[in-house]
């Protein structure tokens, strides 16, 4: 829908990601400050060339110096004012005044993402007149990838095979149950040695992270903490869903572990019938690990 879009590059780049994967410009500007340079270098990274990218420093509250190097680029490029769109969601509130004004003076259009939500949707404005009219909304169909959201977050991230444990015996039955449930689904994933996570599910552009316990580590926080940790800034991102699998009921005796849970802003879906032996849930628990699961992507 246009021919060059600039992005203002933030800690999350998903908003970033979207409506580029979205609109198919031709030509990218990632406009990043000292402390997103990474984030920037991993969304030129996913994008491939393809569209062109073009990296652009510029400093987080300097709103002139912003729009000053911005032009510069406009007019070294040859750029019309009816190719550009502006992404005003990611960066600072300096960088997004920048935009809006240089949107302004040029009379280019720009946009606004919402991508916390299972229902990622862009909205779409135009200066006429010199005023700001909103044009319209629209969805965003599942666009990425888990390779997309893992690469732009992390870079490098290996996948393991389950392990023959009872731990990871319990974590596959959950990936084929939960595999057709979801868009995309894999385990095992690991960056660095910070972090270590069971399963990551994608439905539309909405990813969740799961860890899965079984005996003893079900009864302690150590799920909790795993998933806190992949879910931080630095790793995958704040508007991740987070979900805790356990093989039993927890009860009265467990209510710190339910507080610290939900004060996390975790979900912890209990399968108390699952059976060692067999490998196998009842129906009943099945029927709420896949509605569980609906249910977070659809919050």
């Amino acid at each position: 829908m246009s021919d060059v879009m600039f992005a203002f590059v933030g800690e999350q780049p998903i908003p970033n990601l979207l409506p580029i994967r979205y609109d198919q410009p031709s030509e990218v500007v990632l406009a990043y400050t000292e402390s997103t340079r990474e984030v920037s270098k991993r969304l030129e990274q996913v994008l491939h060339g393809s569209p062109q990218v073009h990296l652009s420093e510029v400093p987080p509250f300097e709103i002139l110096v912003i729009r000053q190097t911005l032009e510069k680029l406009i007019i070294g490029r040859g750029w019309k004012a009816s190719q550009i769109v502006f992404n005003l969601t990611g960066g600072t509130k300096a960088m997004a005044l920048a935009g809006y004004g240089l949107a302004e003076e040029l009379g280019s259009r720009f946009l606004y993402v919402q991508s916390e939500e299972v229902e990622s949707r862009v909205y779409r404005y135009r200066f006429e007149n010199g005023l700001a009219l909103f044009e319209h909304e629209e969805t965003i169909p599942g666009v990425i990838t888990l390779d997309n959201y893992l690469k732009v977050h992390l870079g490098i991230y290996y996948c393991k095979s389950f392990s023959q444990t009872e731990g990871g015996k319990f974590e596959e039955i959950i990936y084929q149950i939960l595999q057709p449930v979801v868009d995309e689904i894999l385990s095992g994933i690991q960056h660095g040695g910070a972090l270590d996570i069971d399963l990551v599910l994608r439905r539309a552009n909405q990813v969740g992270i799961a860890e899965v316990k079984t005996g003893r580590t079900g009864r302690t926080s150590e799920g909790i903490k795993q998933l806190n940790t992949a879910g931080r800034r630095e790793f995958l991102g704040i508007y991740a869903k987070k979900l805790l699998i356990v093989d039993m009921a927890w009860d009265h005796t467990l209510s710190g572990l339910k507080d610290l849970a939900e004060a996390s802003e975790i979900k912890v879906i209990e399968l108390p019938s699952y059976d060692k032996k067999t490998g196998k849930l009842s129906n009943q628990d099945e029927e709420r690990l896949v509605r569980e699961v609906r249910e977070t992507f659809r919050s």
